[in-house]
């Protein structure tokens, strides 16, 4: 991966030799979010694609419905309402509508 300007951050710094010189880093990596409450996922690593990749499969997702999308409390309530709908309880049209997408 090439250095470019959307993923790179310039610093200055001086050398022990008294040179000023300009060094390019990466930019880190912001942590995965819960696409419903926006909260930080755990266990969903944050790094360039080529880590992330090398990585086992266990480690680079959660094994559970939703994992790797939704937060653990945010995936049992859309468990809860699949359920409920599923036996009736409550009907299509009372459910929010942000959280339509995920009881399909």
């Amino acid at each position: 991966m090439q250095l470019t300007s959307y993923n790179k951050k310039k610093i200055r710094r001086r050398t022990p030799g008294g040179a000023s010189i300009v060094a390019y880093k990466y930019k880190r990596h912001s942590a995965h979010k819960c696409g419903i409450c926006k909260k930080e996922l755990h266990g969903k690593p944050s790094g360039r694609n080529a880590y992330v990749s090398n990585l086992s499969k266990s480690q680079r997702t959660v094994e559970r419905p939703f994992g790797g999308m939704l937060c653990s409390k945010c995936s049992r309530n859309i468990i809860s309402l699949k359920a409920k709908l599923k036996h009736g309880i409550i009907a299509k049209a009372e459910t929010p509508i942000s959280l339509k997408r995920y009881l399909q």
